[in-house]
């Protein structure tokens, strides 16, 4: 089984405050292949404020910076294709060939729209607070 409790929380792994497991059901069979965790509001909380800290300082990233990041993403989405194919037919009880073919394809799909829109807009324009 899947242990998938931890959260990812200002760049690191991190145990839940107030554990609170959940199985997670394969609906195509109806067992369960991994175990996560529901988390509580201090664990939100804690998400939140490490989020609204990145984002001063992804804003303040050069767009060739933010690019470059999203390439490697992309690059990295690739080479765990097979894994996130496999996530997601698990998940959703769907077959492995559609997960493959139409679902991770649709996650790579957003990615290089993201770095396809960054690398077209303008950013000419700085919003004074």
């Amino acid at each position: 089984m899947l242990d998938k409790r931890k959260f990812y929380i200002n760049g690191q792994w991190v145990n839940p405050l107030t554990p609170k497991d959940l199985k997670v059901i394969n609906p195509s069979n109806e067992e369960a292949f991994a175990v996560i965790s529901l988390g509580d509001t201090t664990d939100t909380n804690a998400a939140v404020e490490a989020a609204k800290k990145s984002f001063v300082l992804w804003s303040k990233t050069p767009k060739e910076k933010k690019i470059t990041l999203l390439e490697s993403l992309y690059e990295v989405y690739k080479s765990r294709w097979n894994e996130m194919s496999e996530a997601i037919s698990l998940e959703m009880g769907a077959p492995i060939d559609w997960a493959t073919e139409e679902q991770s394809s649709s996650g790579a799909d957003h990615i290089k729209s993201f770095i396809q829109t960054l690398k077209l807009h303008s950013y000419e324009d700085v919003m004074a607070k």
